[in-house]
């Protein structure tokens, strides 16, 4: 009876604990519906490129689970599958550290996404945002491992970001240590559209943890081409049937 009720009692414990650390990633984070069931087993490599890509977002993933700190950065053009691999991080980096019987938090988010939300009621003068700053701040401050997807997605132009947004993710930034961030901007347009003050804690602990993609086609272009030509193959051999 005592063992069933030692059982019991670390159940529960357990279960506390996965609610602040395990079951982060996903009951909080904003996945769109494509990325849900992204992972390193389903990233399709077709080039070396491809495959250096993955290699290393799964080497960036055991480097953390055996403790390294400081943060990673992935960059490359629109398409080539940066965040599906940087949700696979976050997703190997939460199993794995659940596995080792030391639960983390892990959150996956687009910056732009949070940013939207807290100037909603600005917008529309609602006289309240529909995410208050400070409750954005805490939010991207307190898990132990942060996913910021998409960082600064490029415009047409590239000019710096406001001193509202620039303050915003120095608040964040400042006060982080493992941070895993994937953008289209290049190195020269990261030091334009943030500040030096934010370009220099982008790069906290950075040396060894970069990776910048070259020669990757549009991944996303190239399934939705190969989709329109299956059913303009099925379409001619349903002709061709008839």
């Amino acid at each position: 009876m005592e063992i069933q009720e030692r059982q019991i009692l670390e159940k529960h414990l357990n279960a506390d604990v996965y609610v602040k650390t395990y079951n982060v990633l996903e009951r909080d984070s904003i996945i769109p519906k494509e990325l849900s069931e992204a992972s390193f087993g389903n990233f399709q490599t077709r080039t070396d490129q491809e495959r250096a890509l993955k290699e290393f977002a799964e080497n960036q993933a055991r480097k953390y689970l055996k403790g390294m700190e400081g943060n990673t950065l992935i960059t490359g053009g629109t398409g080539i599958g940066k965040s599906h691999l940087s949700l696979a991080m976050a997703k190997a980096i939460n199993d794995g550290y659940k596995e080792q019987g030391k639960p983390v938090s892990v959150l996956f988010v687009s910056l732009t996404d949070i940013i939207a939300r807290v100037q909603d009621g600005w917008n529309y003068g609602k006289g309240g945002a529909s995410l208050a700053m400070q409750e954005a701040v805490e939010m991207l401050v307190s898990p132990d491992y942060l996913v910021l997807d998409d960082l600064g997605a490029k415009n047409a132009v590239i000019k710096p970001k406001s001193d509202w947004e620039q303050d915003f993710l120095f608040s964040i930034l400042d006060k982080r240590t493992n941070t895993i961030i994937n953008t289209n901007l290049t190195g020269a347009e990261l030091q334009t559209v943030y500040n030096q003050r934010n370009y220099s804690r982008i790069l906290k602990g950075l040396e060894g943890n970069t990776f910048k993609a070259e020669g990757i086609a549009d991944k996303r272009y190239r399934i939705a081409r190969m989709k329109d030509e299956l059913k303009k193959s099925q379409s001619k051999s349903g002709l061709s049937g008839s």
